[in-house]
C-alpha cells in the first residue's frame, strides 16, 4: 500500500524537466560520462559538477548520475524513477525502523503513517522532482537505515555481521551527502532514551560511549580521506564565511517557527530561493515563536522519554538532523524549505506516537489516513511546479522569490516575454546588484535587442564584481567575439584556466587560438577537451585544422574522420578532408570529397578548382 501510495501521488512528476544544478551536475557534467571510470567518483571530487563552486565530495550522487546516462543518456524519466526508488526505500526503511522502536497494539499503524506521511509530503517531493537532490534521498535512506540496523543489532545482540552492517550503512550515508554526520549523536539518543527500557546490563554508559565511537569511525575516516589525502573540503563552497554566526542564529530559529514547522501541515508556498531577512534582535516575534518551538519541543521529549522514549528520540533526532544546516553555522543559502526532508521522518515518528495515546485505533487510523491524503494531494499539485522552469520560477516569485527566483524566471520567460524578462532581471538586480549571472544574462539579452552598450556595462561589471570566476570571462568571450572585440582570446584562456574541467570553456579557447593562428597551443585545450568530452561541438573539426596547419596530415584526416562520422554534411570538414588527401598526393581519395564539397556548395571556387586539378592528376596519361 506504501509503494502504491508513493507510485500514484508521484506518477505526474517523472516528465518533469531538468532544473538548476541539474544542468551543471548532469547534463553539461563530463564527470559522469565514462562509467567505465567510476572509481573517480570517490578520488576526484571534480566529477561532482561542470562548476568549480559546486564542487563537493559526495561520490554517490556523480556515480548513480553516471549509471543513468550509460543506461539512457539524457533521458529525464529514468532519473525520476531512480530517485522515486530510493524515496520509497527510505519510506520502508522508516516503516521497519518504527516498528523497532514501538510496542504495543497501535506500534504498526503509527509506524506505517509516518512512512505514508514522510513519503507522500511535499517537503519529500524535492527528491523525486529535482534530480540532483538525489544525494538527498541517498542520504536519507542510508541515514535511516543506519538507525534500524543499530536498533536490531542493540534487540538481538552485537555481533561482528550486525556491526559491519551497521558501520556500512553509516559509510554509505557519509559518502552521500555529509550531514549524516551527526549519525553518532543519534546513538547516544537512542541509548539514553530507548535504552532506558533495557535490563541494567544493557545499560552501561561505558558501553555506550564506545559504541557512539565505534559509530563515529566512519565519520572521522571521512573527513581525515577528503581533507589529508584528496585535500578538499566542502566548506568554503557552503558556509558563507563573512556573516554573523549570532545573526544567522536568530534567522534560523524565525524560519524553524515560520517556515520548517509550518511546512509540516500547510506545505502549500513551498518554494526555491525564497527571499529571508534577517532578524535583528531577539525580541523579533518569529525568533521568540522558533525558541519557543525549539524549547517546547525538548520539554515534550523529556517529559516523555520515559512512557513514551519513541517521542523523545523522534524530536532529539530532528533537531540533530537539522543542526549542521540549520543552527549557528552559516550557509550561503539560510533558507531552504526542503531542508527538514530527513528529519521530518522521525518527528512524524514522535507526532504518530503522541496520538496513539489520545486516540483510539480507529480513530488514529482515520485521522493519519486523511492527513496522508492530504499530503498527498499537496504533492501531487506541488508536482506540476516542476514541470517546466517557467512555471517552477513563476511559483517561486509568487511566493516571495528572492533575487535568484527573479533571474532564473527571467531566463525561463526569454524569447517569450520581452518586457517580463526585462522586469525580472531588474528586479533581480535591484534585490541583490552584485549578482554576477544576473548581470551576464541581462547583459547578454540587452546586446540580443540592440542595447549593446548596457549590454556591454553589465557584463563588465560582472567581470569587476567576479574576476575569478570563469563565466564572465567565458560569456564576454564568446560576447567579444560576435562584436568584434579584441580582447576575446585572453578571456576565454582565462575562463578554460580557472574551469579546465568545463568542456565549453576548453572548446571556446581553442576556437580562439585557432583563430588566432596559434595552433599547437590549440591541441592542447583540443585534447583536454577530447578527454572531457569526446565530440563536443566541432572540437574534432578543429583538431583535424590545427593538426592540418601544423602538418601532421595523417592525424588529421583521423580528426576529420570523427568529425563526419558524427556530422556527415559538415562542410569545412568535407572540404578540409581533400585538401589534406590532396596535399599527400592522394588525388584519387580526394576527388570524391571535392565532389561533396561542391553538392553542399556549388559556388565554392576553391573546391572547383581543387577538383579539376585532382581529376588531371588522377586521369592516366
Amino acid at each position: 500500500m506504501l509503494v502504491l501510495a508513493c507510485v500514484g501521488v508521484y506518477a505526474n512528476a517523472l516528465g518533469n524537466g531538468f532544473h538548476l544544478d541539474d544542468y551543471y551536475r548532469l547534463v553539461d557534467n563530463p564527470g559522469i560520462r565514462d562509467l567505465s571510470r567510476w572509481w573517480r567518483h570517490f578520488v576526484d571530487p571534480t566529477t561532482m559538477a561542470s562548476l568549480d563552486r559546486l564542487h563537493q565530495y559526495r561520490p554517490l550522487l556523480p556515480l548513480t548520475l553516471s549509471l543513468n546516462w550509460a543506461l539512457h543518456g539524457a533521458e529525464v524519466v529514468g532519473y525520476h524513477v531512480v530517485n522515486l526508488g530510493l524515496l520509497l526505500g527510505a519510506a520502508l526503511v522508516l516503516y521497519r525502523l518504527g516498528l523497532e522502536l514501538m510496542t504495543g497494539p497501535q506500534a504498526r499503524w503509527v509506524a506505517w503513517l509516518a512512512a505514508l506521511a514522510f513519503a507522500v509530503h511535499p517537503v519529500s517531493g524535492l527528491m523525486v522532482n529535482y534530480i540532483v537532490a538525489r544525494d538527498l534521498g541517498l542520504s536519507t535512506l542510508f541515514i535511516f537505515a543506519s538507525m534500524l540496523a543499530y536498533a536490531r543489532l542493540r534487540r538481538q545482540g552485537e555481533t561482528a555481521v550486525r556491526w559491519a552492517a551497521v558501520l556500512t550503512m553509516v559509510a554509505l550515508a557519509m559518502l552521500s551527502k555529509t550531514n549524516a554526520a551527526v549519525l553518532p549523536a543519534l546513538v547516544l539518543a537512542f541509548d539514553a532514551l530507548i535504552g532506558s527500557q533495557w535490563p541494567a546490563a544493557l545499560r552501561s554508559p561505558g558501553r555506550t560511549l564506545l559504541r557512539a565511537g565505534l559509530v563515529a569511525l566512519p565519520v572521522v575516516a571521512f573527513f581525515l580521506y577528503t581533507r589529508g589525502v584528496l585535500h578538499f573540503s566542502d566548506w568554503t563552497r557552503v558556509v558563507d564565511t563573512e556573516a554573523v554566526p549570532s545573526r544567522y542564529l536568530l534567522g534560523q530559529l524565525r524560519l524553524h517557527a515560520t517556515a520548517y514547522l509550518t511546512h509540516l501541515v500547510w506545505p502549500w508556498d513551498l518554494c526555491l530561493m525564497p527571499e529571508v531577512t534577517a532578524p535583528t534582535s531577539w525580541r523579533d516575534p518569529g525568533v521568540l515563536a522558533g525558541a519557543l518551538w525549539f524549547v517546547g519541543s525538548l520539554v515534550w521529549a523529556w517529559r516523555r522519554r520515559r512512557t513514551l522514549p519513541v517521542v523523545a528520540f523522534g524530536v532529539l533526532a530532528y533537531w540533530a538532523l537539522l543542526l549542521p544546516e540549520a543552527s549557528w553555522i552559516p550557509f550561503h543559502h539560510p533558507r531552504v524549505d526542503y531542508r527538514p526532508a530527513t528529519g521530518s521522518g522521525f518527528l512524524l515518528l514522535a507526532i504518530g506516537a503522541e496520538a496513539s495515546r489520545w486516540l483510539s485505533t480507529r480513530a488514529l487510523g482515520l485521522a493519519g489516513g486523511a492527513f496522508a491524503a492530504y499530503l498527498g494531494t499537496a504533492s501531487v499539485l506541488h508536482n506540476r511546479v516542476w514541470r517546466t522552469d517557467e512555471t517552477l520560477w513563476a511559483h517561486a516569485v509568487a511566493h516571495g522569490g528572492d533575487a535568484g527566483a527573479h533571474m532564473n524566471y527571467a531566463m525561463a520567460l526569454w524569447g517569450k516575454d520581452d518586457a517580463l524578462t526585462r522586469k525580472h532581471f531588474e528586479t533581480a538586480l535591484a534585490k541583490n546588484p552584485r549578482y554576477v549571472l544576473a548581470h551576464i544574462d541581462f547583459g547578454l539579452f540587452l546586446i540580443q535587442k540592440g542595447e549593446t552598450a548596457d549590454g556591454i556595462a553589465h557584463m563588465h561589471e560582472a567581470l569587476r564584481i567576479a574576476p575569478n570566476w570563469a563565466q564572465p570571462h567565458y560569456w564576454w568571450s564568446v560576447t567579444a567575439r560576435k562584436l568584434g572585440f579584441r580582447d576575446s582570446l585572453q578571456h576565454a584562456l582565462d575562463a578554460a584556466r580557472l574551469e579546465p574541467t568545463v568542456d565549453r570553456h576548453r572548446y571556446q579557447a581553442a576556437r580562439e587560438l585557432v583563430l588566432a593562428g596559434r595552433h599547437a597551443e590549440a591541441l592542447d585545450h583540443l585534447v583536454a577537451l577530447r578527454d572531457l568530452h569526446a565530440g563536443y561541438e566541432d572540437s574534432d573539426y578543429l583538431e583535424g585544422f590545427a593538426l592540418q596547419m601544423t602538418g601532421a596530415l595523417e592525424r588529421s584526416l583521423v580528426a576529420y574522420g570523427r568529425q563526419s562520422a558524427r556530422t556527415p554534411d559538415h562542410r569545412e570538414t568535407i572540404f578540409n578532408t581533400g585538401h589534406a588527401l590532396m596535399t599527400l598526393d592522394r588525388c584519387g581519395d580526394a576527388i570524391p570529397w571535392f565532389e561533396r564539397a561542391l553538392a553542399l556548395d556549388s559556388q565554392n571556387a576553391v573546391a572547383q578548382l581543387h577538383l579539376g586539378t585532382c581529376r588531371k592528376k588522377a586521369t592516366p596519361r
